[in-house]
């Protein structure tokens, strides 16, 4: 499951990720963090443990 989710958030990045446009790339980190930051209030560590 982890390579599915994995694939659609790539996927679905506003810009290719190895853009070398510095905008492009802090639109990218943006919606990546976005992401990153719903594993905080996730079960992930209980998953894991």
């Amino acid at each position: 499951m982890f390579c599915v989710t994995t694939a659609a958030i790539k996927g679905l990045a506003p810009h290719p990720l190895d853009t070398k446009d510095l905008e492009e790339q802090k639109a990218n980190r943006a919606y990546l963090e976005s992401w990153m930051n719903r594993f905080k209030t996730s079960r992930l560590v209980d998953a894991n443990s």
